[in-house]
């Protein structure tokens, strides 16, 4: 007892006794340091065989411009490649590190089955298509009610309540018997009526236009959209003359370049419709790509090429926006008679899709019916869009 009494003192049994300890406070220091080691290498080696069957995967199974699409989608579902925020998660917790690897590795799961359907157009970029019934219920199956519903809820975007002036006109059109003479007199009746403002009730000005030019297609000798037609000359009677209604009443904010267009966050690559915010064109918050004319046999290849091509250059998109802005950005497709508004977003380093609405060309009175019903989805992708054009 009295010697270890002296374990303080300047004596030989001290001496023994401190240099004891600092020598044990070192080996535990190095232990827990080579446990923290073999974490850190055994969580590298699990990155690093993700990617390398990520990119062996990507080599046996080239596709058109999947080179550059590859350079962007990796960093969206290999959240390790960004960089060091995603190693250093010790910071965070090991609990918070678990969870975001258990979310990563079965979106992955969900992205790899939905690739592999033969009716998946965007599986090969790394994106999941949230529009397909059958991804839907592949990823249900694969992650967390709570994390579904927070995708989805993402991805959403809020309805519009139509005003009552454009209520009034809807109803009136959906509810006539299905005459072209009897929707234009019904058109009238319920249209434009003295004071009327474009702007205040634009949602009833886009319903009166639209409505009006289809009824005078489907009146005229010789339908345009019911023949032959070659890609550019069908866009100007459907596809350009509706996005120009769209976006009239909202044109101090975006500003519409049509055909041949370039747009610097997408390298080389042309486009048949740009949006553009005004007074700033290094910020645009969708592009639009034709897919063929009306009744001309567009292969489906030529469409699948083209929604390559889009959805790998909106990647790009994405990557240019600043950081306070939401990260998502929006597209129109128009393929065999159907206009398709999308939407293309990020949720925890996973890229989404969405088909918001679609609409075919109304060219019979029921056809021009289910186009009037459609309207308000169309509104509600064009609000998306402008309020994500401010915030750019």
């Amino acid at each position: 007892m009295k010697l270890f009494d002296s374990r303080e003192d300047d004596c030989e049994f001290g001496h023994a006794y401190q240099a004891y300890w600092e020598r044990r406070n070192r080996d535990s220091l190095r232990q827990q340091m080579e446990r923290e080691n073999r974490k850190t290498i055994v969580r590298l080696n699990k990155l690093s065989n993700k990617r390398i069957r990520t990119l062996a995967k990507d080599v046996s199974h080239p596709k058109e411009d999947e080179m550059d699409v590859d350079d962007q989608g990796e960093g969206y579902l290999n959240a390790d490649d960004q960089g060091e925020g995603y190693l250093n998660a010790d910071d965070q917790g090991e609990s918070h590190l678990n969870a975001d690897d258990d979310y990563r590795e079965k979106t992955s799961n969900a992205l790899k089955q939905i690739s592999a359907l033969p009716s998946d157009e965007v599986g090969h970029l790394k994106i999941i298509d949230l529009s397909s019934e059958s991804a839907l219920r592949i990823l249900q199956s694969e992650i967390s009610e709570d994390e579904f519903n927070n995708i989805t809820n993402a991805t959403h975007i809020e309805p519009i309540v139509l005003s009552d002036y454009a209520t009034e006109l809807s109803n009136a059109l959906q509810h006539c018997p299905l005459s072209p003479s009897v929707l234009r007199d019904t058109l009238y009746s319920n249209g434009f009526k003295k004071g009327f403002d474009s702007v205040v009730h634009s949602d009833a000005a886009f319903i009166e236009v639209a409505t009006r030019h289809f009824l005078d297609l489907m009146s005229s000798p010789r339908n345009p959209l019911n023949q032959r037609v070659l890609e550019r000359t069908a866009a100007t009677f459907f596809i350009i003359f509706i996005v120009n209604q769209l976006f009239i009443s909202n044109n101090d904010v975006i500003e519409l370049d049509w055909l041949e267009r370039e747009f610097f966050a997408t390298d080389k690559a042309k486009w048949d419709g740009v949006l553009i915010k005004v007074e700033n064109r290094s910020c645009s918050a969708g592009l639009i790509e034709f897919s063929g004319g009306c009744n001309d046999q567009t292969s489906g290849t030529k469409n699948q090429r083209d929604i390559t091509k889009l959805y790998s250059k909106l990647m790009k998109v994405l990557d240019g926006q600043s950081s306070s802005a939401a990260r998502q950005t929006f597209c129109m497709r128009y393929y065999n008679k159907r206009i398709h508004f999308e939407k293309l977003i990020i949720y925890k380093k996973m890229l989404f899709r969405i088909i918001h609405a679609t609409i075919e060309t109304p060219t019979s009175p029921r056809k021009l019916v289910e186009f009037v019903k459609e309207i308000p989805n169309m509104l509600a992708w064009k609000e998306a869009v402008v309020e994500h054009t401010v915030e750019l």
